[in-house]
């Protein structure tokens, strides 16, 4: 069974060496990680001086950091008669299927909003269809935001709403939601009458600030009374 990590962690590799000559030796070891899109040598070491019928492992670390290097992952290790690598290639092993790399990520495929009235409040519903586009199950977190018209800032947030997609799922999330004027809270006024924006922000934790994996950002659609 793969040994599951999240993209960015770190795992080891083993490779023991075995000197099956007449003669000691310093032997050269490399070894790669082989995804389906792409191939990355880990990195090459010297087992040291062995003697004939001793052994030695070395140790290698492999830290998958870019979403080529996801899924499963086989590792390919080569023995070579030279400490540097260079020369008769003496041996190699291959483990298939040997780590499972995770990653989260998803897009927002489509996304609509509709502004509905005006007093003093306004009404508007958003929805978006979220992909996930990541390799495991996950719960996502979206946020849907407004900018009124006196603001530079996305003054306006909704609590998040979540959903959770298999990989390659699609669904739709939506929100319906009366945000108050920030400036008179019980009188009728038109500080918020003009050109608004919405953006909807899909994040992988709780938060529209911080790991956030995708984002939507409307043009500007006028609120009237």
């Amino acid at each position: 069974m793969a040994v599951e990590i999240w993209l960015g962690e770190t795992v080891k590799v083993k490779v023991t060496v075995k000197n099956t000559g007449t003669q000691s030796r310093n032997f050269g070891v490399k070894c790669k990680a082989i995804s389906e899109s792409t191939t990355v040598t880990i990195g090459r070491k010297e087992t040291g001086l062995l003697s004939k019928g001793s052994s030695k492992t070395v140790n290698f670390y492999y830290t998958p950091d870019s979403t080529s290097e996801t899924g499963y992952i086989d590792f390919k290790a080569y023995v070579y008669e030279n400490s540097d690598c260079s020369g008769r290639l003496l041996d190699s092993a291959k483990r298939s299927d040997a780590v499972f790399v995770k990653y989260m990520d998803a897009k927002i495929v489509k996304a609509s909003y509709l502004t509905i009235r005006h007093l003093c409040n306004y009404d508007t519903y958003a929805r978006a269809l979220i992909r996930n586009t990541g390799n495991v199950r996950a719960t996502f977190y979206v946020f849907f935001a407004g900018m009124d018209p006196n603001s530079y800032t996305w003054n306006h947030h909704t609590f998040a709403k979540t959903i959770t997609l298999d990989p390659g799922e699609e669904a739709w999330t939506d929100y319906f939601t009366l945000w108050e004027c920030q400036d008179c809270w019980q009188t009728h006024c038109y500080n918020v009458l003009g050109k608004w924006k919405i953006k909807i922000i899909v994040s992988a934790s709780n938060s529209y600030e911080y790991d956030v994996l995708d984002e939507y950002e409307s043009t500007e659609c006028t609120v009237i009374e």
